[in-house]
């Protein structure tokens, strides 16, 4: 089993060689405002699943933003509610998956949604464009500051 959940946010390739050509000054103000956005989506994402249900309020407190040279990346886990909690399952574990509950008619979790996200990814897939256009200017502000 995988220990978490991982969203990793890339500018383009041209764009981080050009920034890489910064000097320092420009690199670490570059990290620092990078840190912020962060921050909020973390934010964010946490509030989603605090709202969510119980199982997804425990593990999102597991949620937290890290800035690696100039890529945002988010990650949750580990938590052993995280996945059910995102995705769903179609059977039962642990405990629950014993013969005297086989009969039950309640859920351990939610249905298994495929592909789909109950609230990690929908939460961030909803503030993507908003954090799009922070990223933008900051760069812009950045490179506009310390350019030629």
């Amino acid at each position: 089993m995988a220990d978490g959940v991982q969203i990793t946010v890339r500018g383009a390739r041209e764009v981080q060689r050009a920034l890489a050509k910064l000097p320092v000054d420009a690199r670490l103000e570059m990290r620092r405002s990078l840190g912020l956005i962060a921050g909020r989506l973390t934010q964010a994402v946490r509030a989603a699943g605090r709202s969510d249900s119980k199982q997804s309020a425990q593990a999102a407190e597991t949620v937290r933003s890290q800035v690696r040279d100039l890529n945002v990346v988010i990650s949750a886990g580990p938590h052993e509610l995280l996945f059910g909690s995102e995705f769903g399952v179609k059977r039962r574990f642990g405990w629950y998956a014993k013969p005297r509950y086989r009969r039950s008619k309640k859920r351990q979790f939610r249905p298994h949604l495929g592909a789909g996200s109950y609230w990690f990814f929908r939460a961030e897939q909803e503030r993507r464009p908003e954090t799009d256009r922070q990223i933008e200017a900051v760069a812009d502000r950045v490179i506009s500051r310390w350019s030629a």
